[in-house]
């Protein structure tokens, strides 16, 4: 009878978790942390994961834009010789682009990432799958766009902001590190140690493969211009 009981209660909390909004997740990742991403990695929510990060790459990108429009204005630029010619509407859609493309490589970087930790998780004996992984680092990222308001207040403190920006936004990755670091215990349901040792160990060979590749490309670069040279 006490079986059938845990049994129903058991059922019933589950399907109390299962009408979480996606409002509800948010919250939960910041208000209780571990019991949010405890469902999160249960119920998978990949699509709803990857537009979240897409949104807050974007807003991050989007609300940095004044301070590089700022920093440029404060550049020893003469633009008197381009009569005619718009150079704050150019460089504010060179911007725009910049964060569109940084975003698009973002998410790949995202992907990576994810598909490395997954590798390591199983190395380390842990038990789960890769789209709770993602679901998992989707939400974590969500404090990243808590940042946004900070970084329009930087933007208004002027030359101390700066500080105040770089502060704030070490401080939100650290938050992000700590829940992902959450999000991989309780997808693989191991020790926060091997949760730790998984992520740094994906940091290091995520930037191990970065460096080779932009080796790759400075080395063939550089043969094509001396190639280029040398026919000459």
């Amino acid at each position: 009878m006490d079986n059938e009981s845990q049994d129903l209660s058991q059922a019933s909390n589950e399907g109390i978790k299962k009408e979480c909004s996606f409002f509800d997740l948010l919250y939960g990742v910041i208000a209780n942390p571990t019991e949010t991403l405890r469902h999160i990695v249960d119920t998978k929510p990949v699509l709803a994961a990857v537009l979240l990060y897409v949104v807050v790459s974007l807003v991050s990108g989007i609300a940095n834009i004044p301070l590089r429009l700022n920093r440029f204005n404060q550049l020893p630029l003469d633009l008197s010789s381009l009569n005619g010619f718009n150079m704050h509407a150019a460089i504010f859609v060179f911007i725009i682009i910049g964060v569109l493309i940084a975003v698009f490589f973002s998410l790949l970087g995202f992907l990576a990432f994810g598909g490395i930790c997954h590798l390591f998780g199983r190395l380390f004996k842990g038990d789960g799958k890769f789209s709770g992984l993602i679901s998992g680092f989707g939400f974590a990222s969500f404090p990243g766009m808590l940042a946004t308001p900070l970084i329009l207040i930087s933007l208004i403190l002027g030359e101390s902001g700066y500080i105040l920006n770089s502060l704030s936004s070490l401080a939100f990755a650290i938050w992000v590190v700590i829940l992902e670091a959450i999000a991989i215990r309780e997808n693989y349901q191991f020790s926060t140690g091997r949760a730790v040792a998984t992520l740094i160990s994906s940091f290091l060979v995520l930037c191990l493969a970065a460096f080779i590749i932009v080796m790759v490309l400075v080395l063939g670069v550089t043969a094509l211009f001396f190639g280029a040279l040398a026919s000459r």
